[in-house]
């Protein structure tokens, strides 16, 4: 039969048309209807049936094709080619599935398969459809912050990783990014003990403001200030590691907003007089704030993105003035919680409530130098509409 006339006849009997391929591949329980449509366009296939992927695409085929290739890796990075035959795959996903079983992984399980392009990746794979689990697979070239914004969608009983892998040449580990975890840093907010910036965990060794990349080779700064008190020394060391970043991407956080559509606290023009002028001569690039109790994505201002994620403390529902120009996305009436991932040239966000529901998403290009210069340079901009206060 050519191509033609088979897909014609899947379209004019498709009842026994999928039957009969249904017939090439083995069930543990036969299934009672083929296709039931009776709430379109939802359709349930194979009504009553059971049968597992792994046994048809490895176990079903050792008996009669146990020495053939099943499996060919070939990697240009190490020069390298492994071949599994059926019996030599179904060995290794067998113990696979065992280790997995080992751990406490049942039938509805999420496993994390996060590894490099090599053949226990696969096997893994195989393993959780074999057992019923579910496999979230994870680019190994993603970030630590892509990577915990994985985790925490899938909440996974276990994670198959390897100790590293290499891609282009290059190195990556795998496994010190899973046992570092994600780590935290502070900034003091007004409500804060000052002696927290001694708390190891917030990473703030004992100072006020710091300034810190997340990797050694990234093109991206972060500089966290105390704006409880903005005193000349801190400004003076604020400009002298502006001055000093040659990262492509400068960001800062702080506690108090200067730029905000909050009724209870609004913008704090004051630190805005004391802070704007050293992000237009530098080139800071994007600025998380807190102190409000919701969430705001502020229009850019001056060639700078504006964020305020402040969740954890009382909720002031309705807070977020309706007649600021200011706002591009609000989020006042649930808790929250943001992630941000830098690409070269674009910050990626994401922020979700704590029903799940994702309020506010996008990617941002990063304005180039000659834009920033332009912001730089203008004598006198139109002041949006903001309430004021601290």
């Amino acid at each position: 039969m050519d191509y033609a006339s088979f897909y014609r006849r899947s379209v004019d009997e498709p009842e026994a048309f999928w039957a009969e391929q249904a017939q090439l591949i083995d069930w543990q329980t036969p299934f009672t209807t083929v296709c039931e449509y009776d709430k379109p366009p939802f359709a349930n296939w194979f009504v009553g049936g059971k049968t597992n992927l792994c046994h048809n695409a490895v176990d079903r085929h050792v008996a009669a094709r146990g020495d053939q290739n099943a499996l060919i890796w070939v990697s240009t990075e190490v020069d390298k080619e492994i071949v599994y035959s059926y019996r030599e795959l179904q060995r290794e996903v067998e113990r696979m599935a065992a280790i997995l079983l080992e751990q406490g992984v049942q039938p509805g399980d999420r496993v994390l398969i996060y590894m490099p392009m090599i053949p226990e990746a696969a096997f893994a794979m195989l393993a959780c459809a074999r057992i019923g689990a579910i496999h979230s697979v994870v680019f190994g070239g993603f970030a630590s912050v892509s990577l915990a914004s994985r985790i925490e969608d899938a909440a996974p009983k276990v994670i198959v990783s390897a100790d590293a892998g290499s891609r282009a040449g290059k190195v990556i580990a795998y496994k010190p990014l899973l046992d570092a975890g994600v780590k935290f840093y502070a900034a003091l907010g007004n409500h804060d003990d000052p002696s927290q910036r001694f708390y190891k965990p917030f990473n703030m060794n004992g100072q006020r403001y710091y300034t810190y990349r997340p990797s050694l080779t990234g093109g991206v700064r972060f500089f966290a200030l105390d704006s409880n008190y903005v005193d000349p020394a801190q400004l003076t060391w604020f400009e002298k590691e502006l001055m000093a970043s040659g990262s492509d991407w400068k960001i800062v956080f702080f506690h108090h907003p200067i730029y905000s559509s909050g009724g209870a606290h609004g913008s704090d023009e004051m630190l805005r007089a004391q802070l704007e002028p050293l992000f237009l001569k530098y080139g800071v690039d994007a600025v998380f704030q807190g102190h409000e109790h919701f969430y705001e994505r502020i229009k850019p201002q001056k060639g700078i993105y504006y964020f305020i994620s402040g969740g954890a403390a009382k909720l002031r529902e309705g807070n977020v003035s309706a007649r600021s120009e200011l706002t591009a996305k609000a989020f006042d009436t649930g808790y929250h919680f943001m992630l941000i991932e830098i690409t070269k040239d674009n910050l990626n966000f994401q922020a979700k409530s704590d029903q799940g529901k994702v309020i506010d998403s996008g990617s941002l290009p990063r304005f180039n130098d000659e834009q920033k210069k332009a912001f730089a340079g203008e004598a006198a901009l139109p002041k949006p509409t903001a309430t004021t206060g601290r």
